[in-house]
């Protein structure tokens, strides 16, 4: 693949050939301006959208540390209730390495009478019922903290 200037070279020494030779008539000439036009456009919208890539990158790692460093412990699950997501505070709320959690269903790090709570908030979010933020407990080695749900 031609770098931008080699291309620009190659495409004037086009121009100029062709105008020596003859062949280069009006509709030709309007067709190569329209083709310069279009690249132009094209190297603008290229950098409009470098620029938005960069600001999203921005503002993507900017939640990511808000979400990692949040004081409350939060989870994100699947529509299965496994975790998809959990802070920093969470695993240390449940005593386990944040990596290994990723997958992990959450039904199975609650104390005992929470699991059907759990899931049925998790049915009720998935299924569009309006179920707000929920608070479950979690076993003694959550040090009796609660942890927060959010599917």
């Amino acid at each position: 693949m031609l770098s931008k200037p080699e291309l620009a070279r190659r495409f004037d020494q086009l121009i100029a050939e062709l105008q020596q030779s003859g062949g280069v008539n009006d509709t030709a000439c309007h067709l190569l301006l329209e083709l310069q036009t279009h690249q132009v456009e094209l190297e603008l919208q290229g950098r409009e959208l470098a620029d938005a890539r960069h600001i999203l990158e921005v503002s993507r790692d900017h939640y990511a540390r808000l979400f990692d460093l949040a004081p409350v412990g939060f989870a994100v699950f699947d529509r299965r209730g496994r975790i998809r997501e959990i802070t920093i505070t969470a695993s240390q709320m449940l005593g386990r390495d944040r990596l290994r959690l990723s997958g992990t269903p959450f039904s199975v790090l609650l104390a005992g009478g929470e699991m059907r709570r759990f899931l049925n908030h998790v049915s009720a979010v998935i299924g569009d019922a309006g179920a707000d933020d929920r608070q479950c407990r979690c076993p003694a080695r959550a040090r009796r903290r609660h942890c927060r749900a959010a599917a």
